[in-house]
């Protein structure tokens, strides 16, 4: 719970109404209580200025109060007072309550009156005529005793507010983080077996729609990575039935019967081509597994593209011998950074295709030159050429245009695809221009080092 988002808004919105509800009942406390004082400090100031007004001297009996007693009853009857002379004497008190100890004093250079609270009363004192002091104090207990009510009505009332704010926000809280839990469990429900299910975005609040989006364009990611792994599972394993059913076939029938040694010979040169093509495919399956993985050790030196590409043509050139076809390379020396052994095999992947799919008496070229930066790589052949329709997935992993065609011809059907990924480990790209009956151009596209050509 302590990482809870519902208790996280629940506990800011309490603290938040808590401190709005405190700071609230401080500011009406301290209204109220000075309310109070100010009021019981104007009935005082009335009531000395009345005693002030009425003090009169005579030359004989000095100062006197000239009021009626009735007068003077009801003038204090809510407090008591002192009449003082600069010397501190007495001349008048009344009011019934005695006090002792200090009195308020008027500042000695204004004569401005003097008032404050001492204890459960309040003081005020006037500077009357003569210097006299008129001194009056009043109880404030029921002020005290209405802020102590006052004080209890607010923490209360406080509380009360509190204890509702915080279930509606229980209420609240739930209702906002309703559709998260919702997408919580559609997200569930989405699992290996069925990854095409998604999050209804347009049904979630505003807010959550962005996550929504996001998770789906995840899961759209997944569902091809999966699709792609099924496929490439299927795929990988038709491919190595086929040359692990000939060497089986092979092997059974050399057994079955004694042969003479040319029969053998012949029995385990089929074999050697069958685990050869597995080798084959295995190798390319081990280079694209450590690309997907991003664990291939690649070097970055410097590269002279055109030794590459005549060291790919002498290693196929036996090949292109064999079946009538002529290779024609031409460039210049262009320098790009990278791994010489494998740009020399994404050169002699794009070569053996040439080669593979031409026709006997055919013709390849391969042309290395320098073009807006780039170093260029460009393989041409004269075969049958490749449908429109097959071009965007030609680099995709067993993809063969002509299923048995090319296994006839051999090969792994990864080629490609290791070409694009040499291409795009090194900062470039692979494509192909190509029509039926006019033959393809391959074409590899590398960054040049800086200051070659």
């Amino acid at each position: 719970m302590r990482n809870s988002l519902r208790w996280t808004l629940i506990g800011w919105f309490g603290a938040i109404l808590a401190l709005a509800v405190a700071a609230f009942g401080s500011v009406l406390y301290l209204q109220v209580s000075e309310s109070g004082l100010r009021s019981v400090e104007v009935s005082l100031a009335e009531r000395a200025q009345a005693l002030a007004a009425a003090l009169e001297y005579d030359a004989r009996d000095g100062w006197e109060l000239e009021l009626s007693e009735d007068y003077l009853r009801g003038l204090t009857q809510r407090c008591s007072f002192r009449i003082v002379t600069p010397a501190g004497e007495v001349i008048a008190q009344g009011g019934g309550a005695q006090w002792s100890g200090a009195m308020d004093t008027p500042s000695a250079t204004t004569g401005e009156p003097a008032s404050g609270v001492h204890g459960d009363s309040y003081h005020f004192t006037l500077v009357g005529p003569g210097k006299l002091r008129v001194v009056l104090r009043s109880s404030i207990e029921p002020q005290q005793q209405a802020l102590a009510e006052l004080r209890l009505q607010l923490l209360l009332v406080g509380v009360a507010i509190l204890a509702g704010a915080l279930l509606g926000g229980l209420w609240l809280a739930r209702r906002v983080l309703r559709p998260i839990a919702g997408a919580t469990r559609a997200a569930a429900a989405i699992d290996a077996s069925d990854l095409s299910k998604r999050l209804d975005v347009a049904a979630m609040p505003l807010e959550l729609r962005e996550l929504g989006t996001t998770f789906n364009g995840t899961l759209d990611r997944l569902e091809e990575a999966f699709g792609r792994l099924t496929r490439f599972t299927a795929d990988a394993s038709h491919e190595l039935r086929t040359p692990l059913a000939v060497l089986r076939t092979e092997v059974e029938l050399a057994l079955r019967r004694n042969r003479e040694p040319d029969e053998y010979r012949e029995a385990l040169r089929t074999g050697l081509r069958a685990v050869a093509r597995m080798t084959e495919l295995v190798d390319g399956l081990m280079v694209l597994a450590k690309a997907d993985a991003g664990s291939a050790d690649i070097e970055r030196t410097r590269v002279e593209l055109g030794a590459a590409a005549t060291e790919a043509v002498e290693a196929l050139g036996a090949r292109a011998r064999a079946q009538s076809i002529e290779i024609h390379s031409e460039g210049n020396a262009v320098q790009v950074r990278g791994d010489r052994a494998l740009l020399r095999e994404a050169i002699e992947n794009l070569l053996s295709n040439a080669v593979r799919y031409n026709e006997p008496g055919g013709r390849v070229d391969v042309a290395v030159r320098s073009e807006g930066g780039q170093a260029l790589v460009s393989v041409r052949d004269d075969g049958p050429g490749i449908p429109a329709d097959s071009l965007d997935r030609l680099f995709d992993r067993f993809y063969r245009v002509d299923e048995a065609r090319s296994r006839a011809q051999g090969g792994s059907g990864l080629g490609l695809s290791i070409v694009r990924w040499i291409a795009e480990a090194h900062g470039g790209t692979v494509d192909v221009a190509s029509s039926p009956g006019e033959g393809s151009t391959f074409t590899l596209r590398l960054p040049l080092v800086d200051g070659a050509s």
